[in-house]
């Protein structure tokens, strides 16, 4: 599932990530997944992009899962959920946030920044669109603009409920990553 990528962090930035990823995860045979459930509240759509905590239940129920919030300054994740916020560690801007994609199994996100970024890193990324997203994903789930990006829209403005399931269905099954294969840590499907 990983795309062609068209940007690649700087070499040393991206093994310091990785570094610090294994070892701030609570978890190191678990996926580790970037989110982003909140947009900038100044972003003229952000009412209709962005959505709670409790709305990603589906995907806090996932096992061997850790969270990675890719969004500095939002509230914090519950606690009974394997999350390592390392945002506080964001130095560089994207050239922090590009690094700490690439560490990272794959991406869920609202379309943010975030989305666009995994999507030029070649990361798979899952992305969850409101039902009259952004002009540029159009109105159907496929755009051509990253192979890695995958769409998943509301059926109905403001229900993220089926998003979400589908979302938590597709991570419940995805592979395990090669490098983690190639060590024999992640034979967990």
């Amino acid at each position: 599932m990983r795309g062609t990528p068209y940007l690649e962090p700087d070499a040393s930035r991206a093994a310091q990530w990785q570094s610090r990823v294994r070892e701030a995860s609570p978890m190191h045979d678990a996926l580790q997944i970037g989110l982003v459930w909140r947009g900038d509240p100044n972003h003229r759509r952000d009412a209709q992009r962005s959505m709670t905590l409790e709305a990603l239940a589906p995907l806090f129920a996932l096992n061997d899962v850790v969270f990675h919030p890719l969004s500095p300054g939002h509230t914090a994740m519950p606690a009974n959920v394997p999350h390592c916020d390392l945002t506080p560690d964001y130095r560089d801007g994207f050239e922090d946030v590009a690094a700490h994609v690439c560490a990272l199994d794959a991406v869920v996100t609202i379309d943010s920044a975030p989305l666009h970024l995994g999507g030029a890193l070649g990361k798979p990324v899952f992305a969850m669109l409101d039902r009259v997203s952004q002009w540029a994903w159009g109105t159907q789930e496929s755009q051509r603009w990253y192979d890695s990006v995958t769409l998943f829209r509301q059926p109905r403005p403001g229900d993220w409920q089926p998003v979400v399931a589908r979302v938590a269905q597709r991570l419940a099954s995805f592979p395990a990553a090669p490098e983690r294969e190639a060590t024999g840590l992640a034979n967990r499907l």
